[in-house]
């Protein structure tokens, strides 16, 4: 299943770290915590998972 969807890259205060913020609940549509991506950050591939932190 695709999601596709623009976000702005922050920084997360504290450590050496930056997060995005989805606008759906990953877990709701996936039916998992912690998800698989391939995305792309201003046309740099990345892959890796996708969690809810906090």
């Amino acid at each position: 299943m695709k999601q596709r969807f623009q976000a702005e890259i922050k920084k997360h205060e504290g450590i050496n770290g930056a997060y995005i913020e989805t606008p759906f609940d990953v877990e709701a549509v996936f039916g998992a915590k912690r998800v698989k991506v391939k995305a792309y950050f201003d046309g740099k591939e990345y892959r890796g998972s996708i969690v809810r932190m906090g």
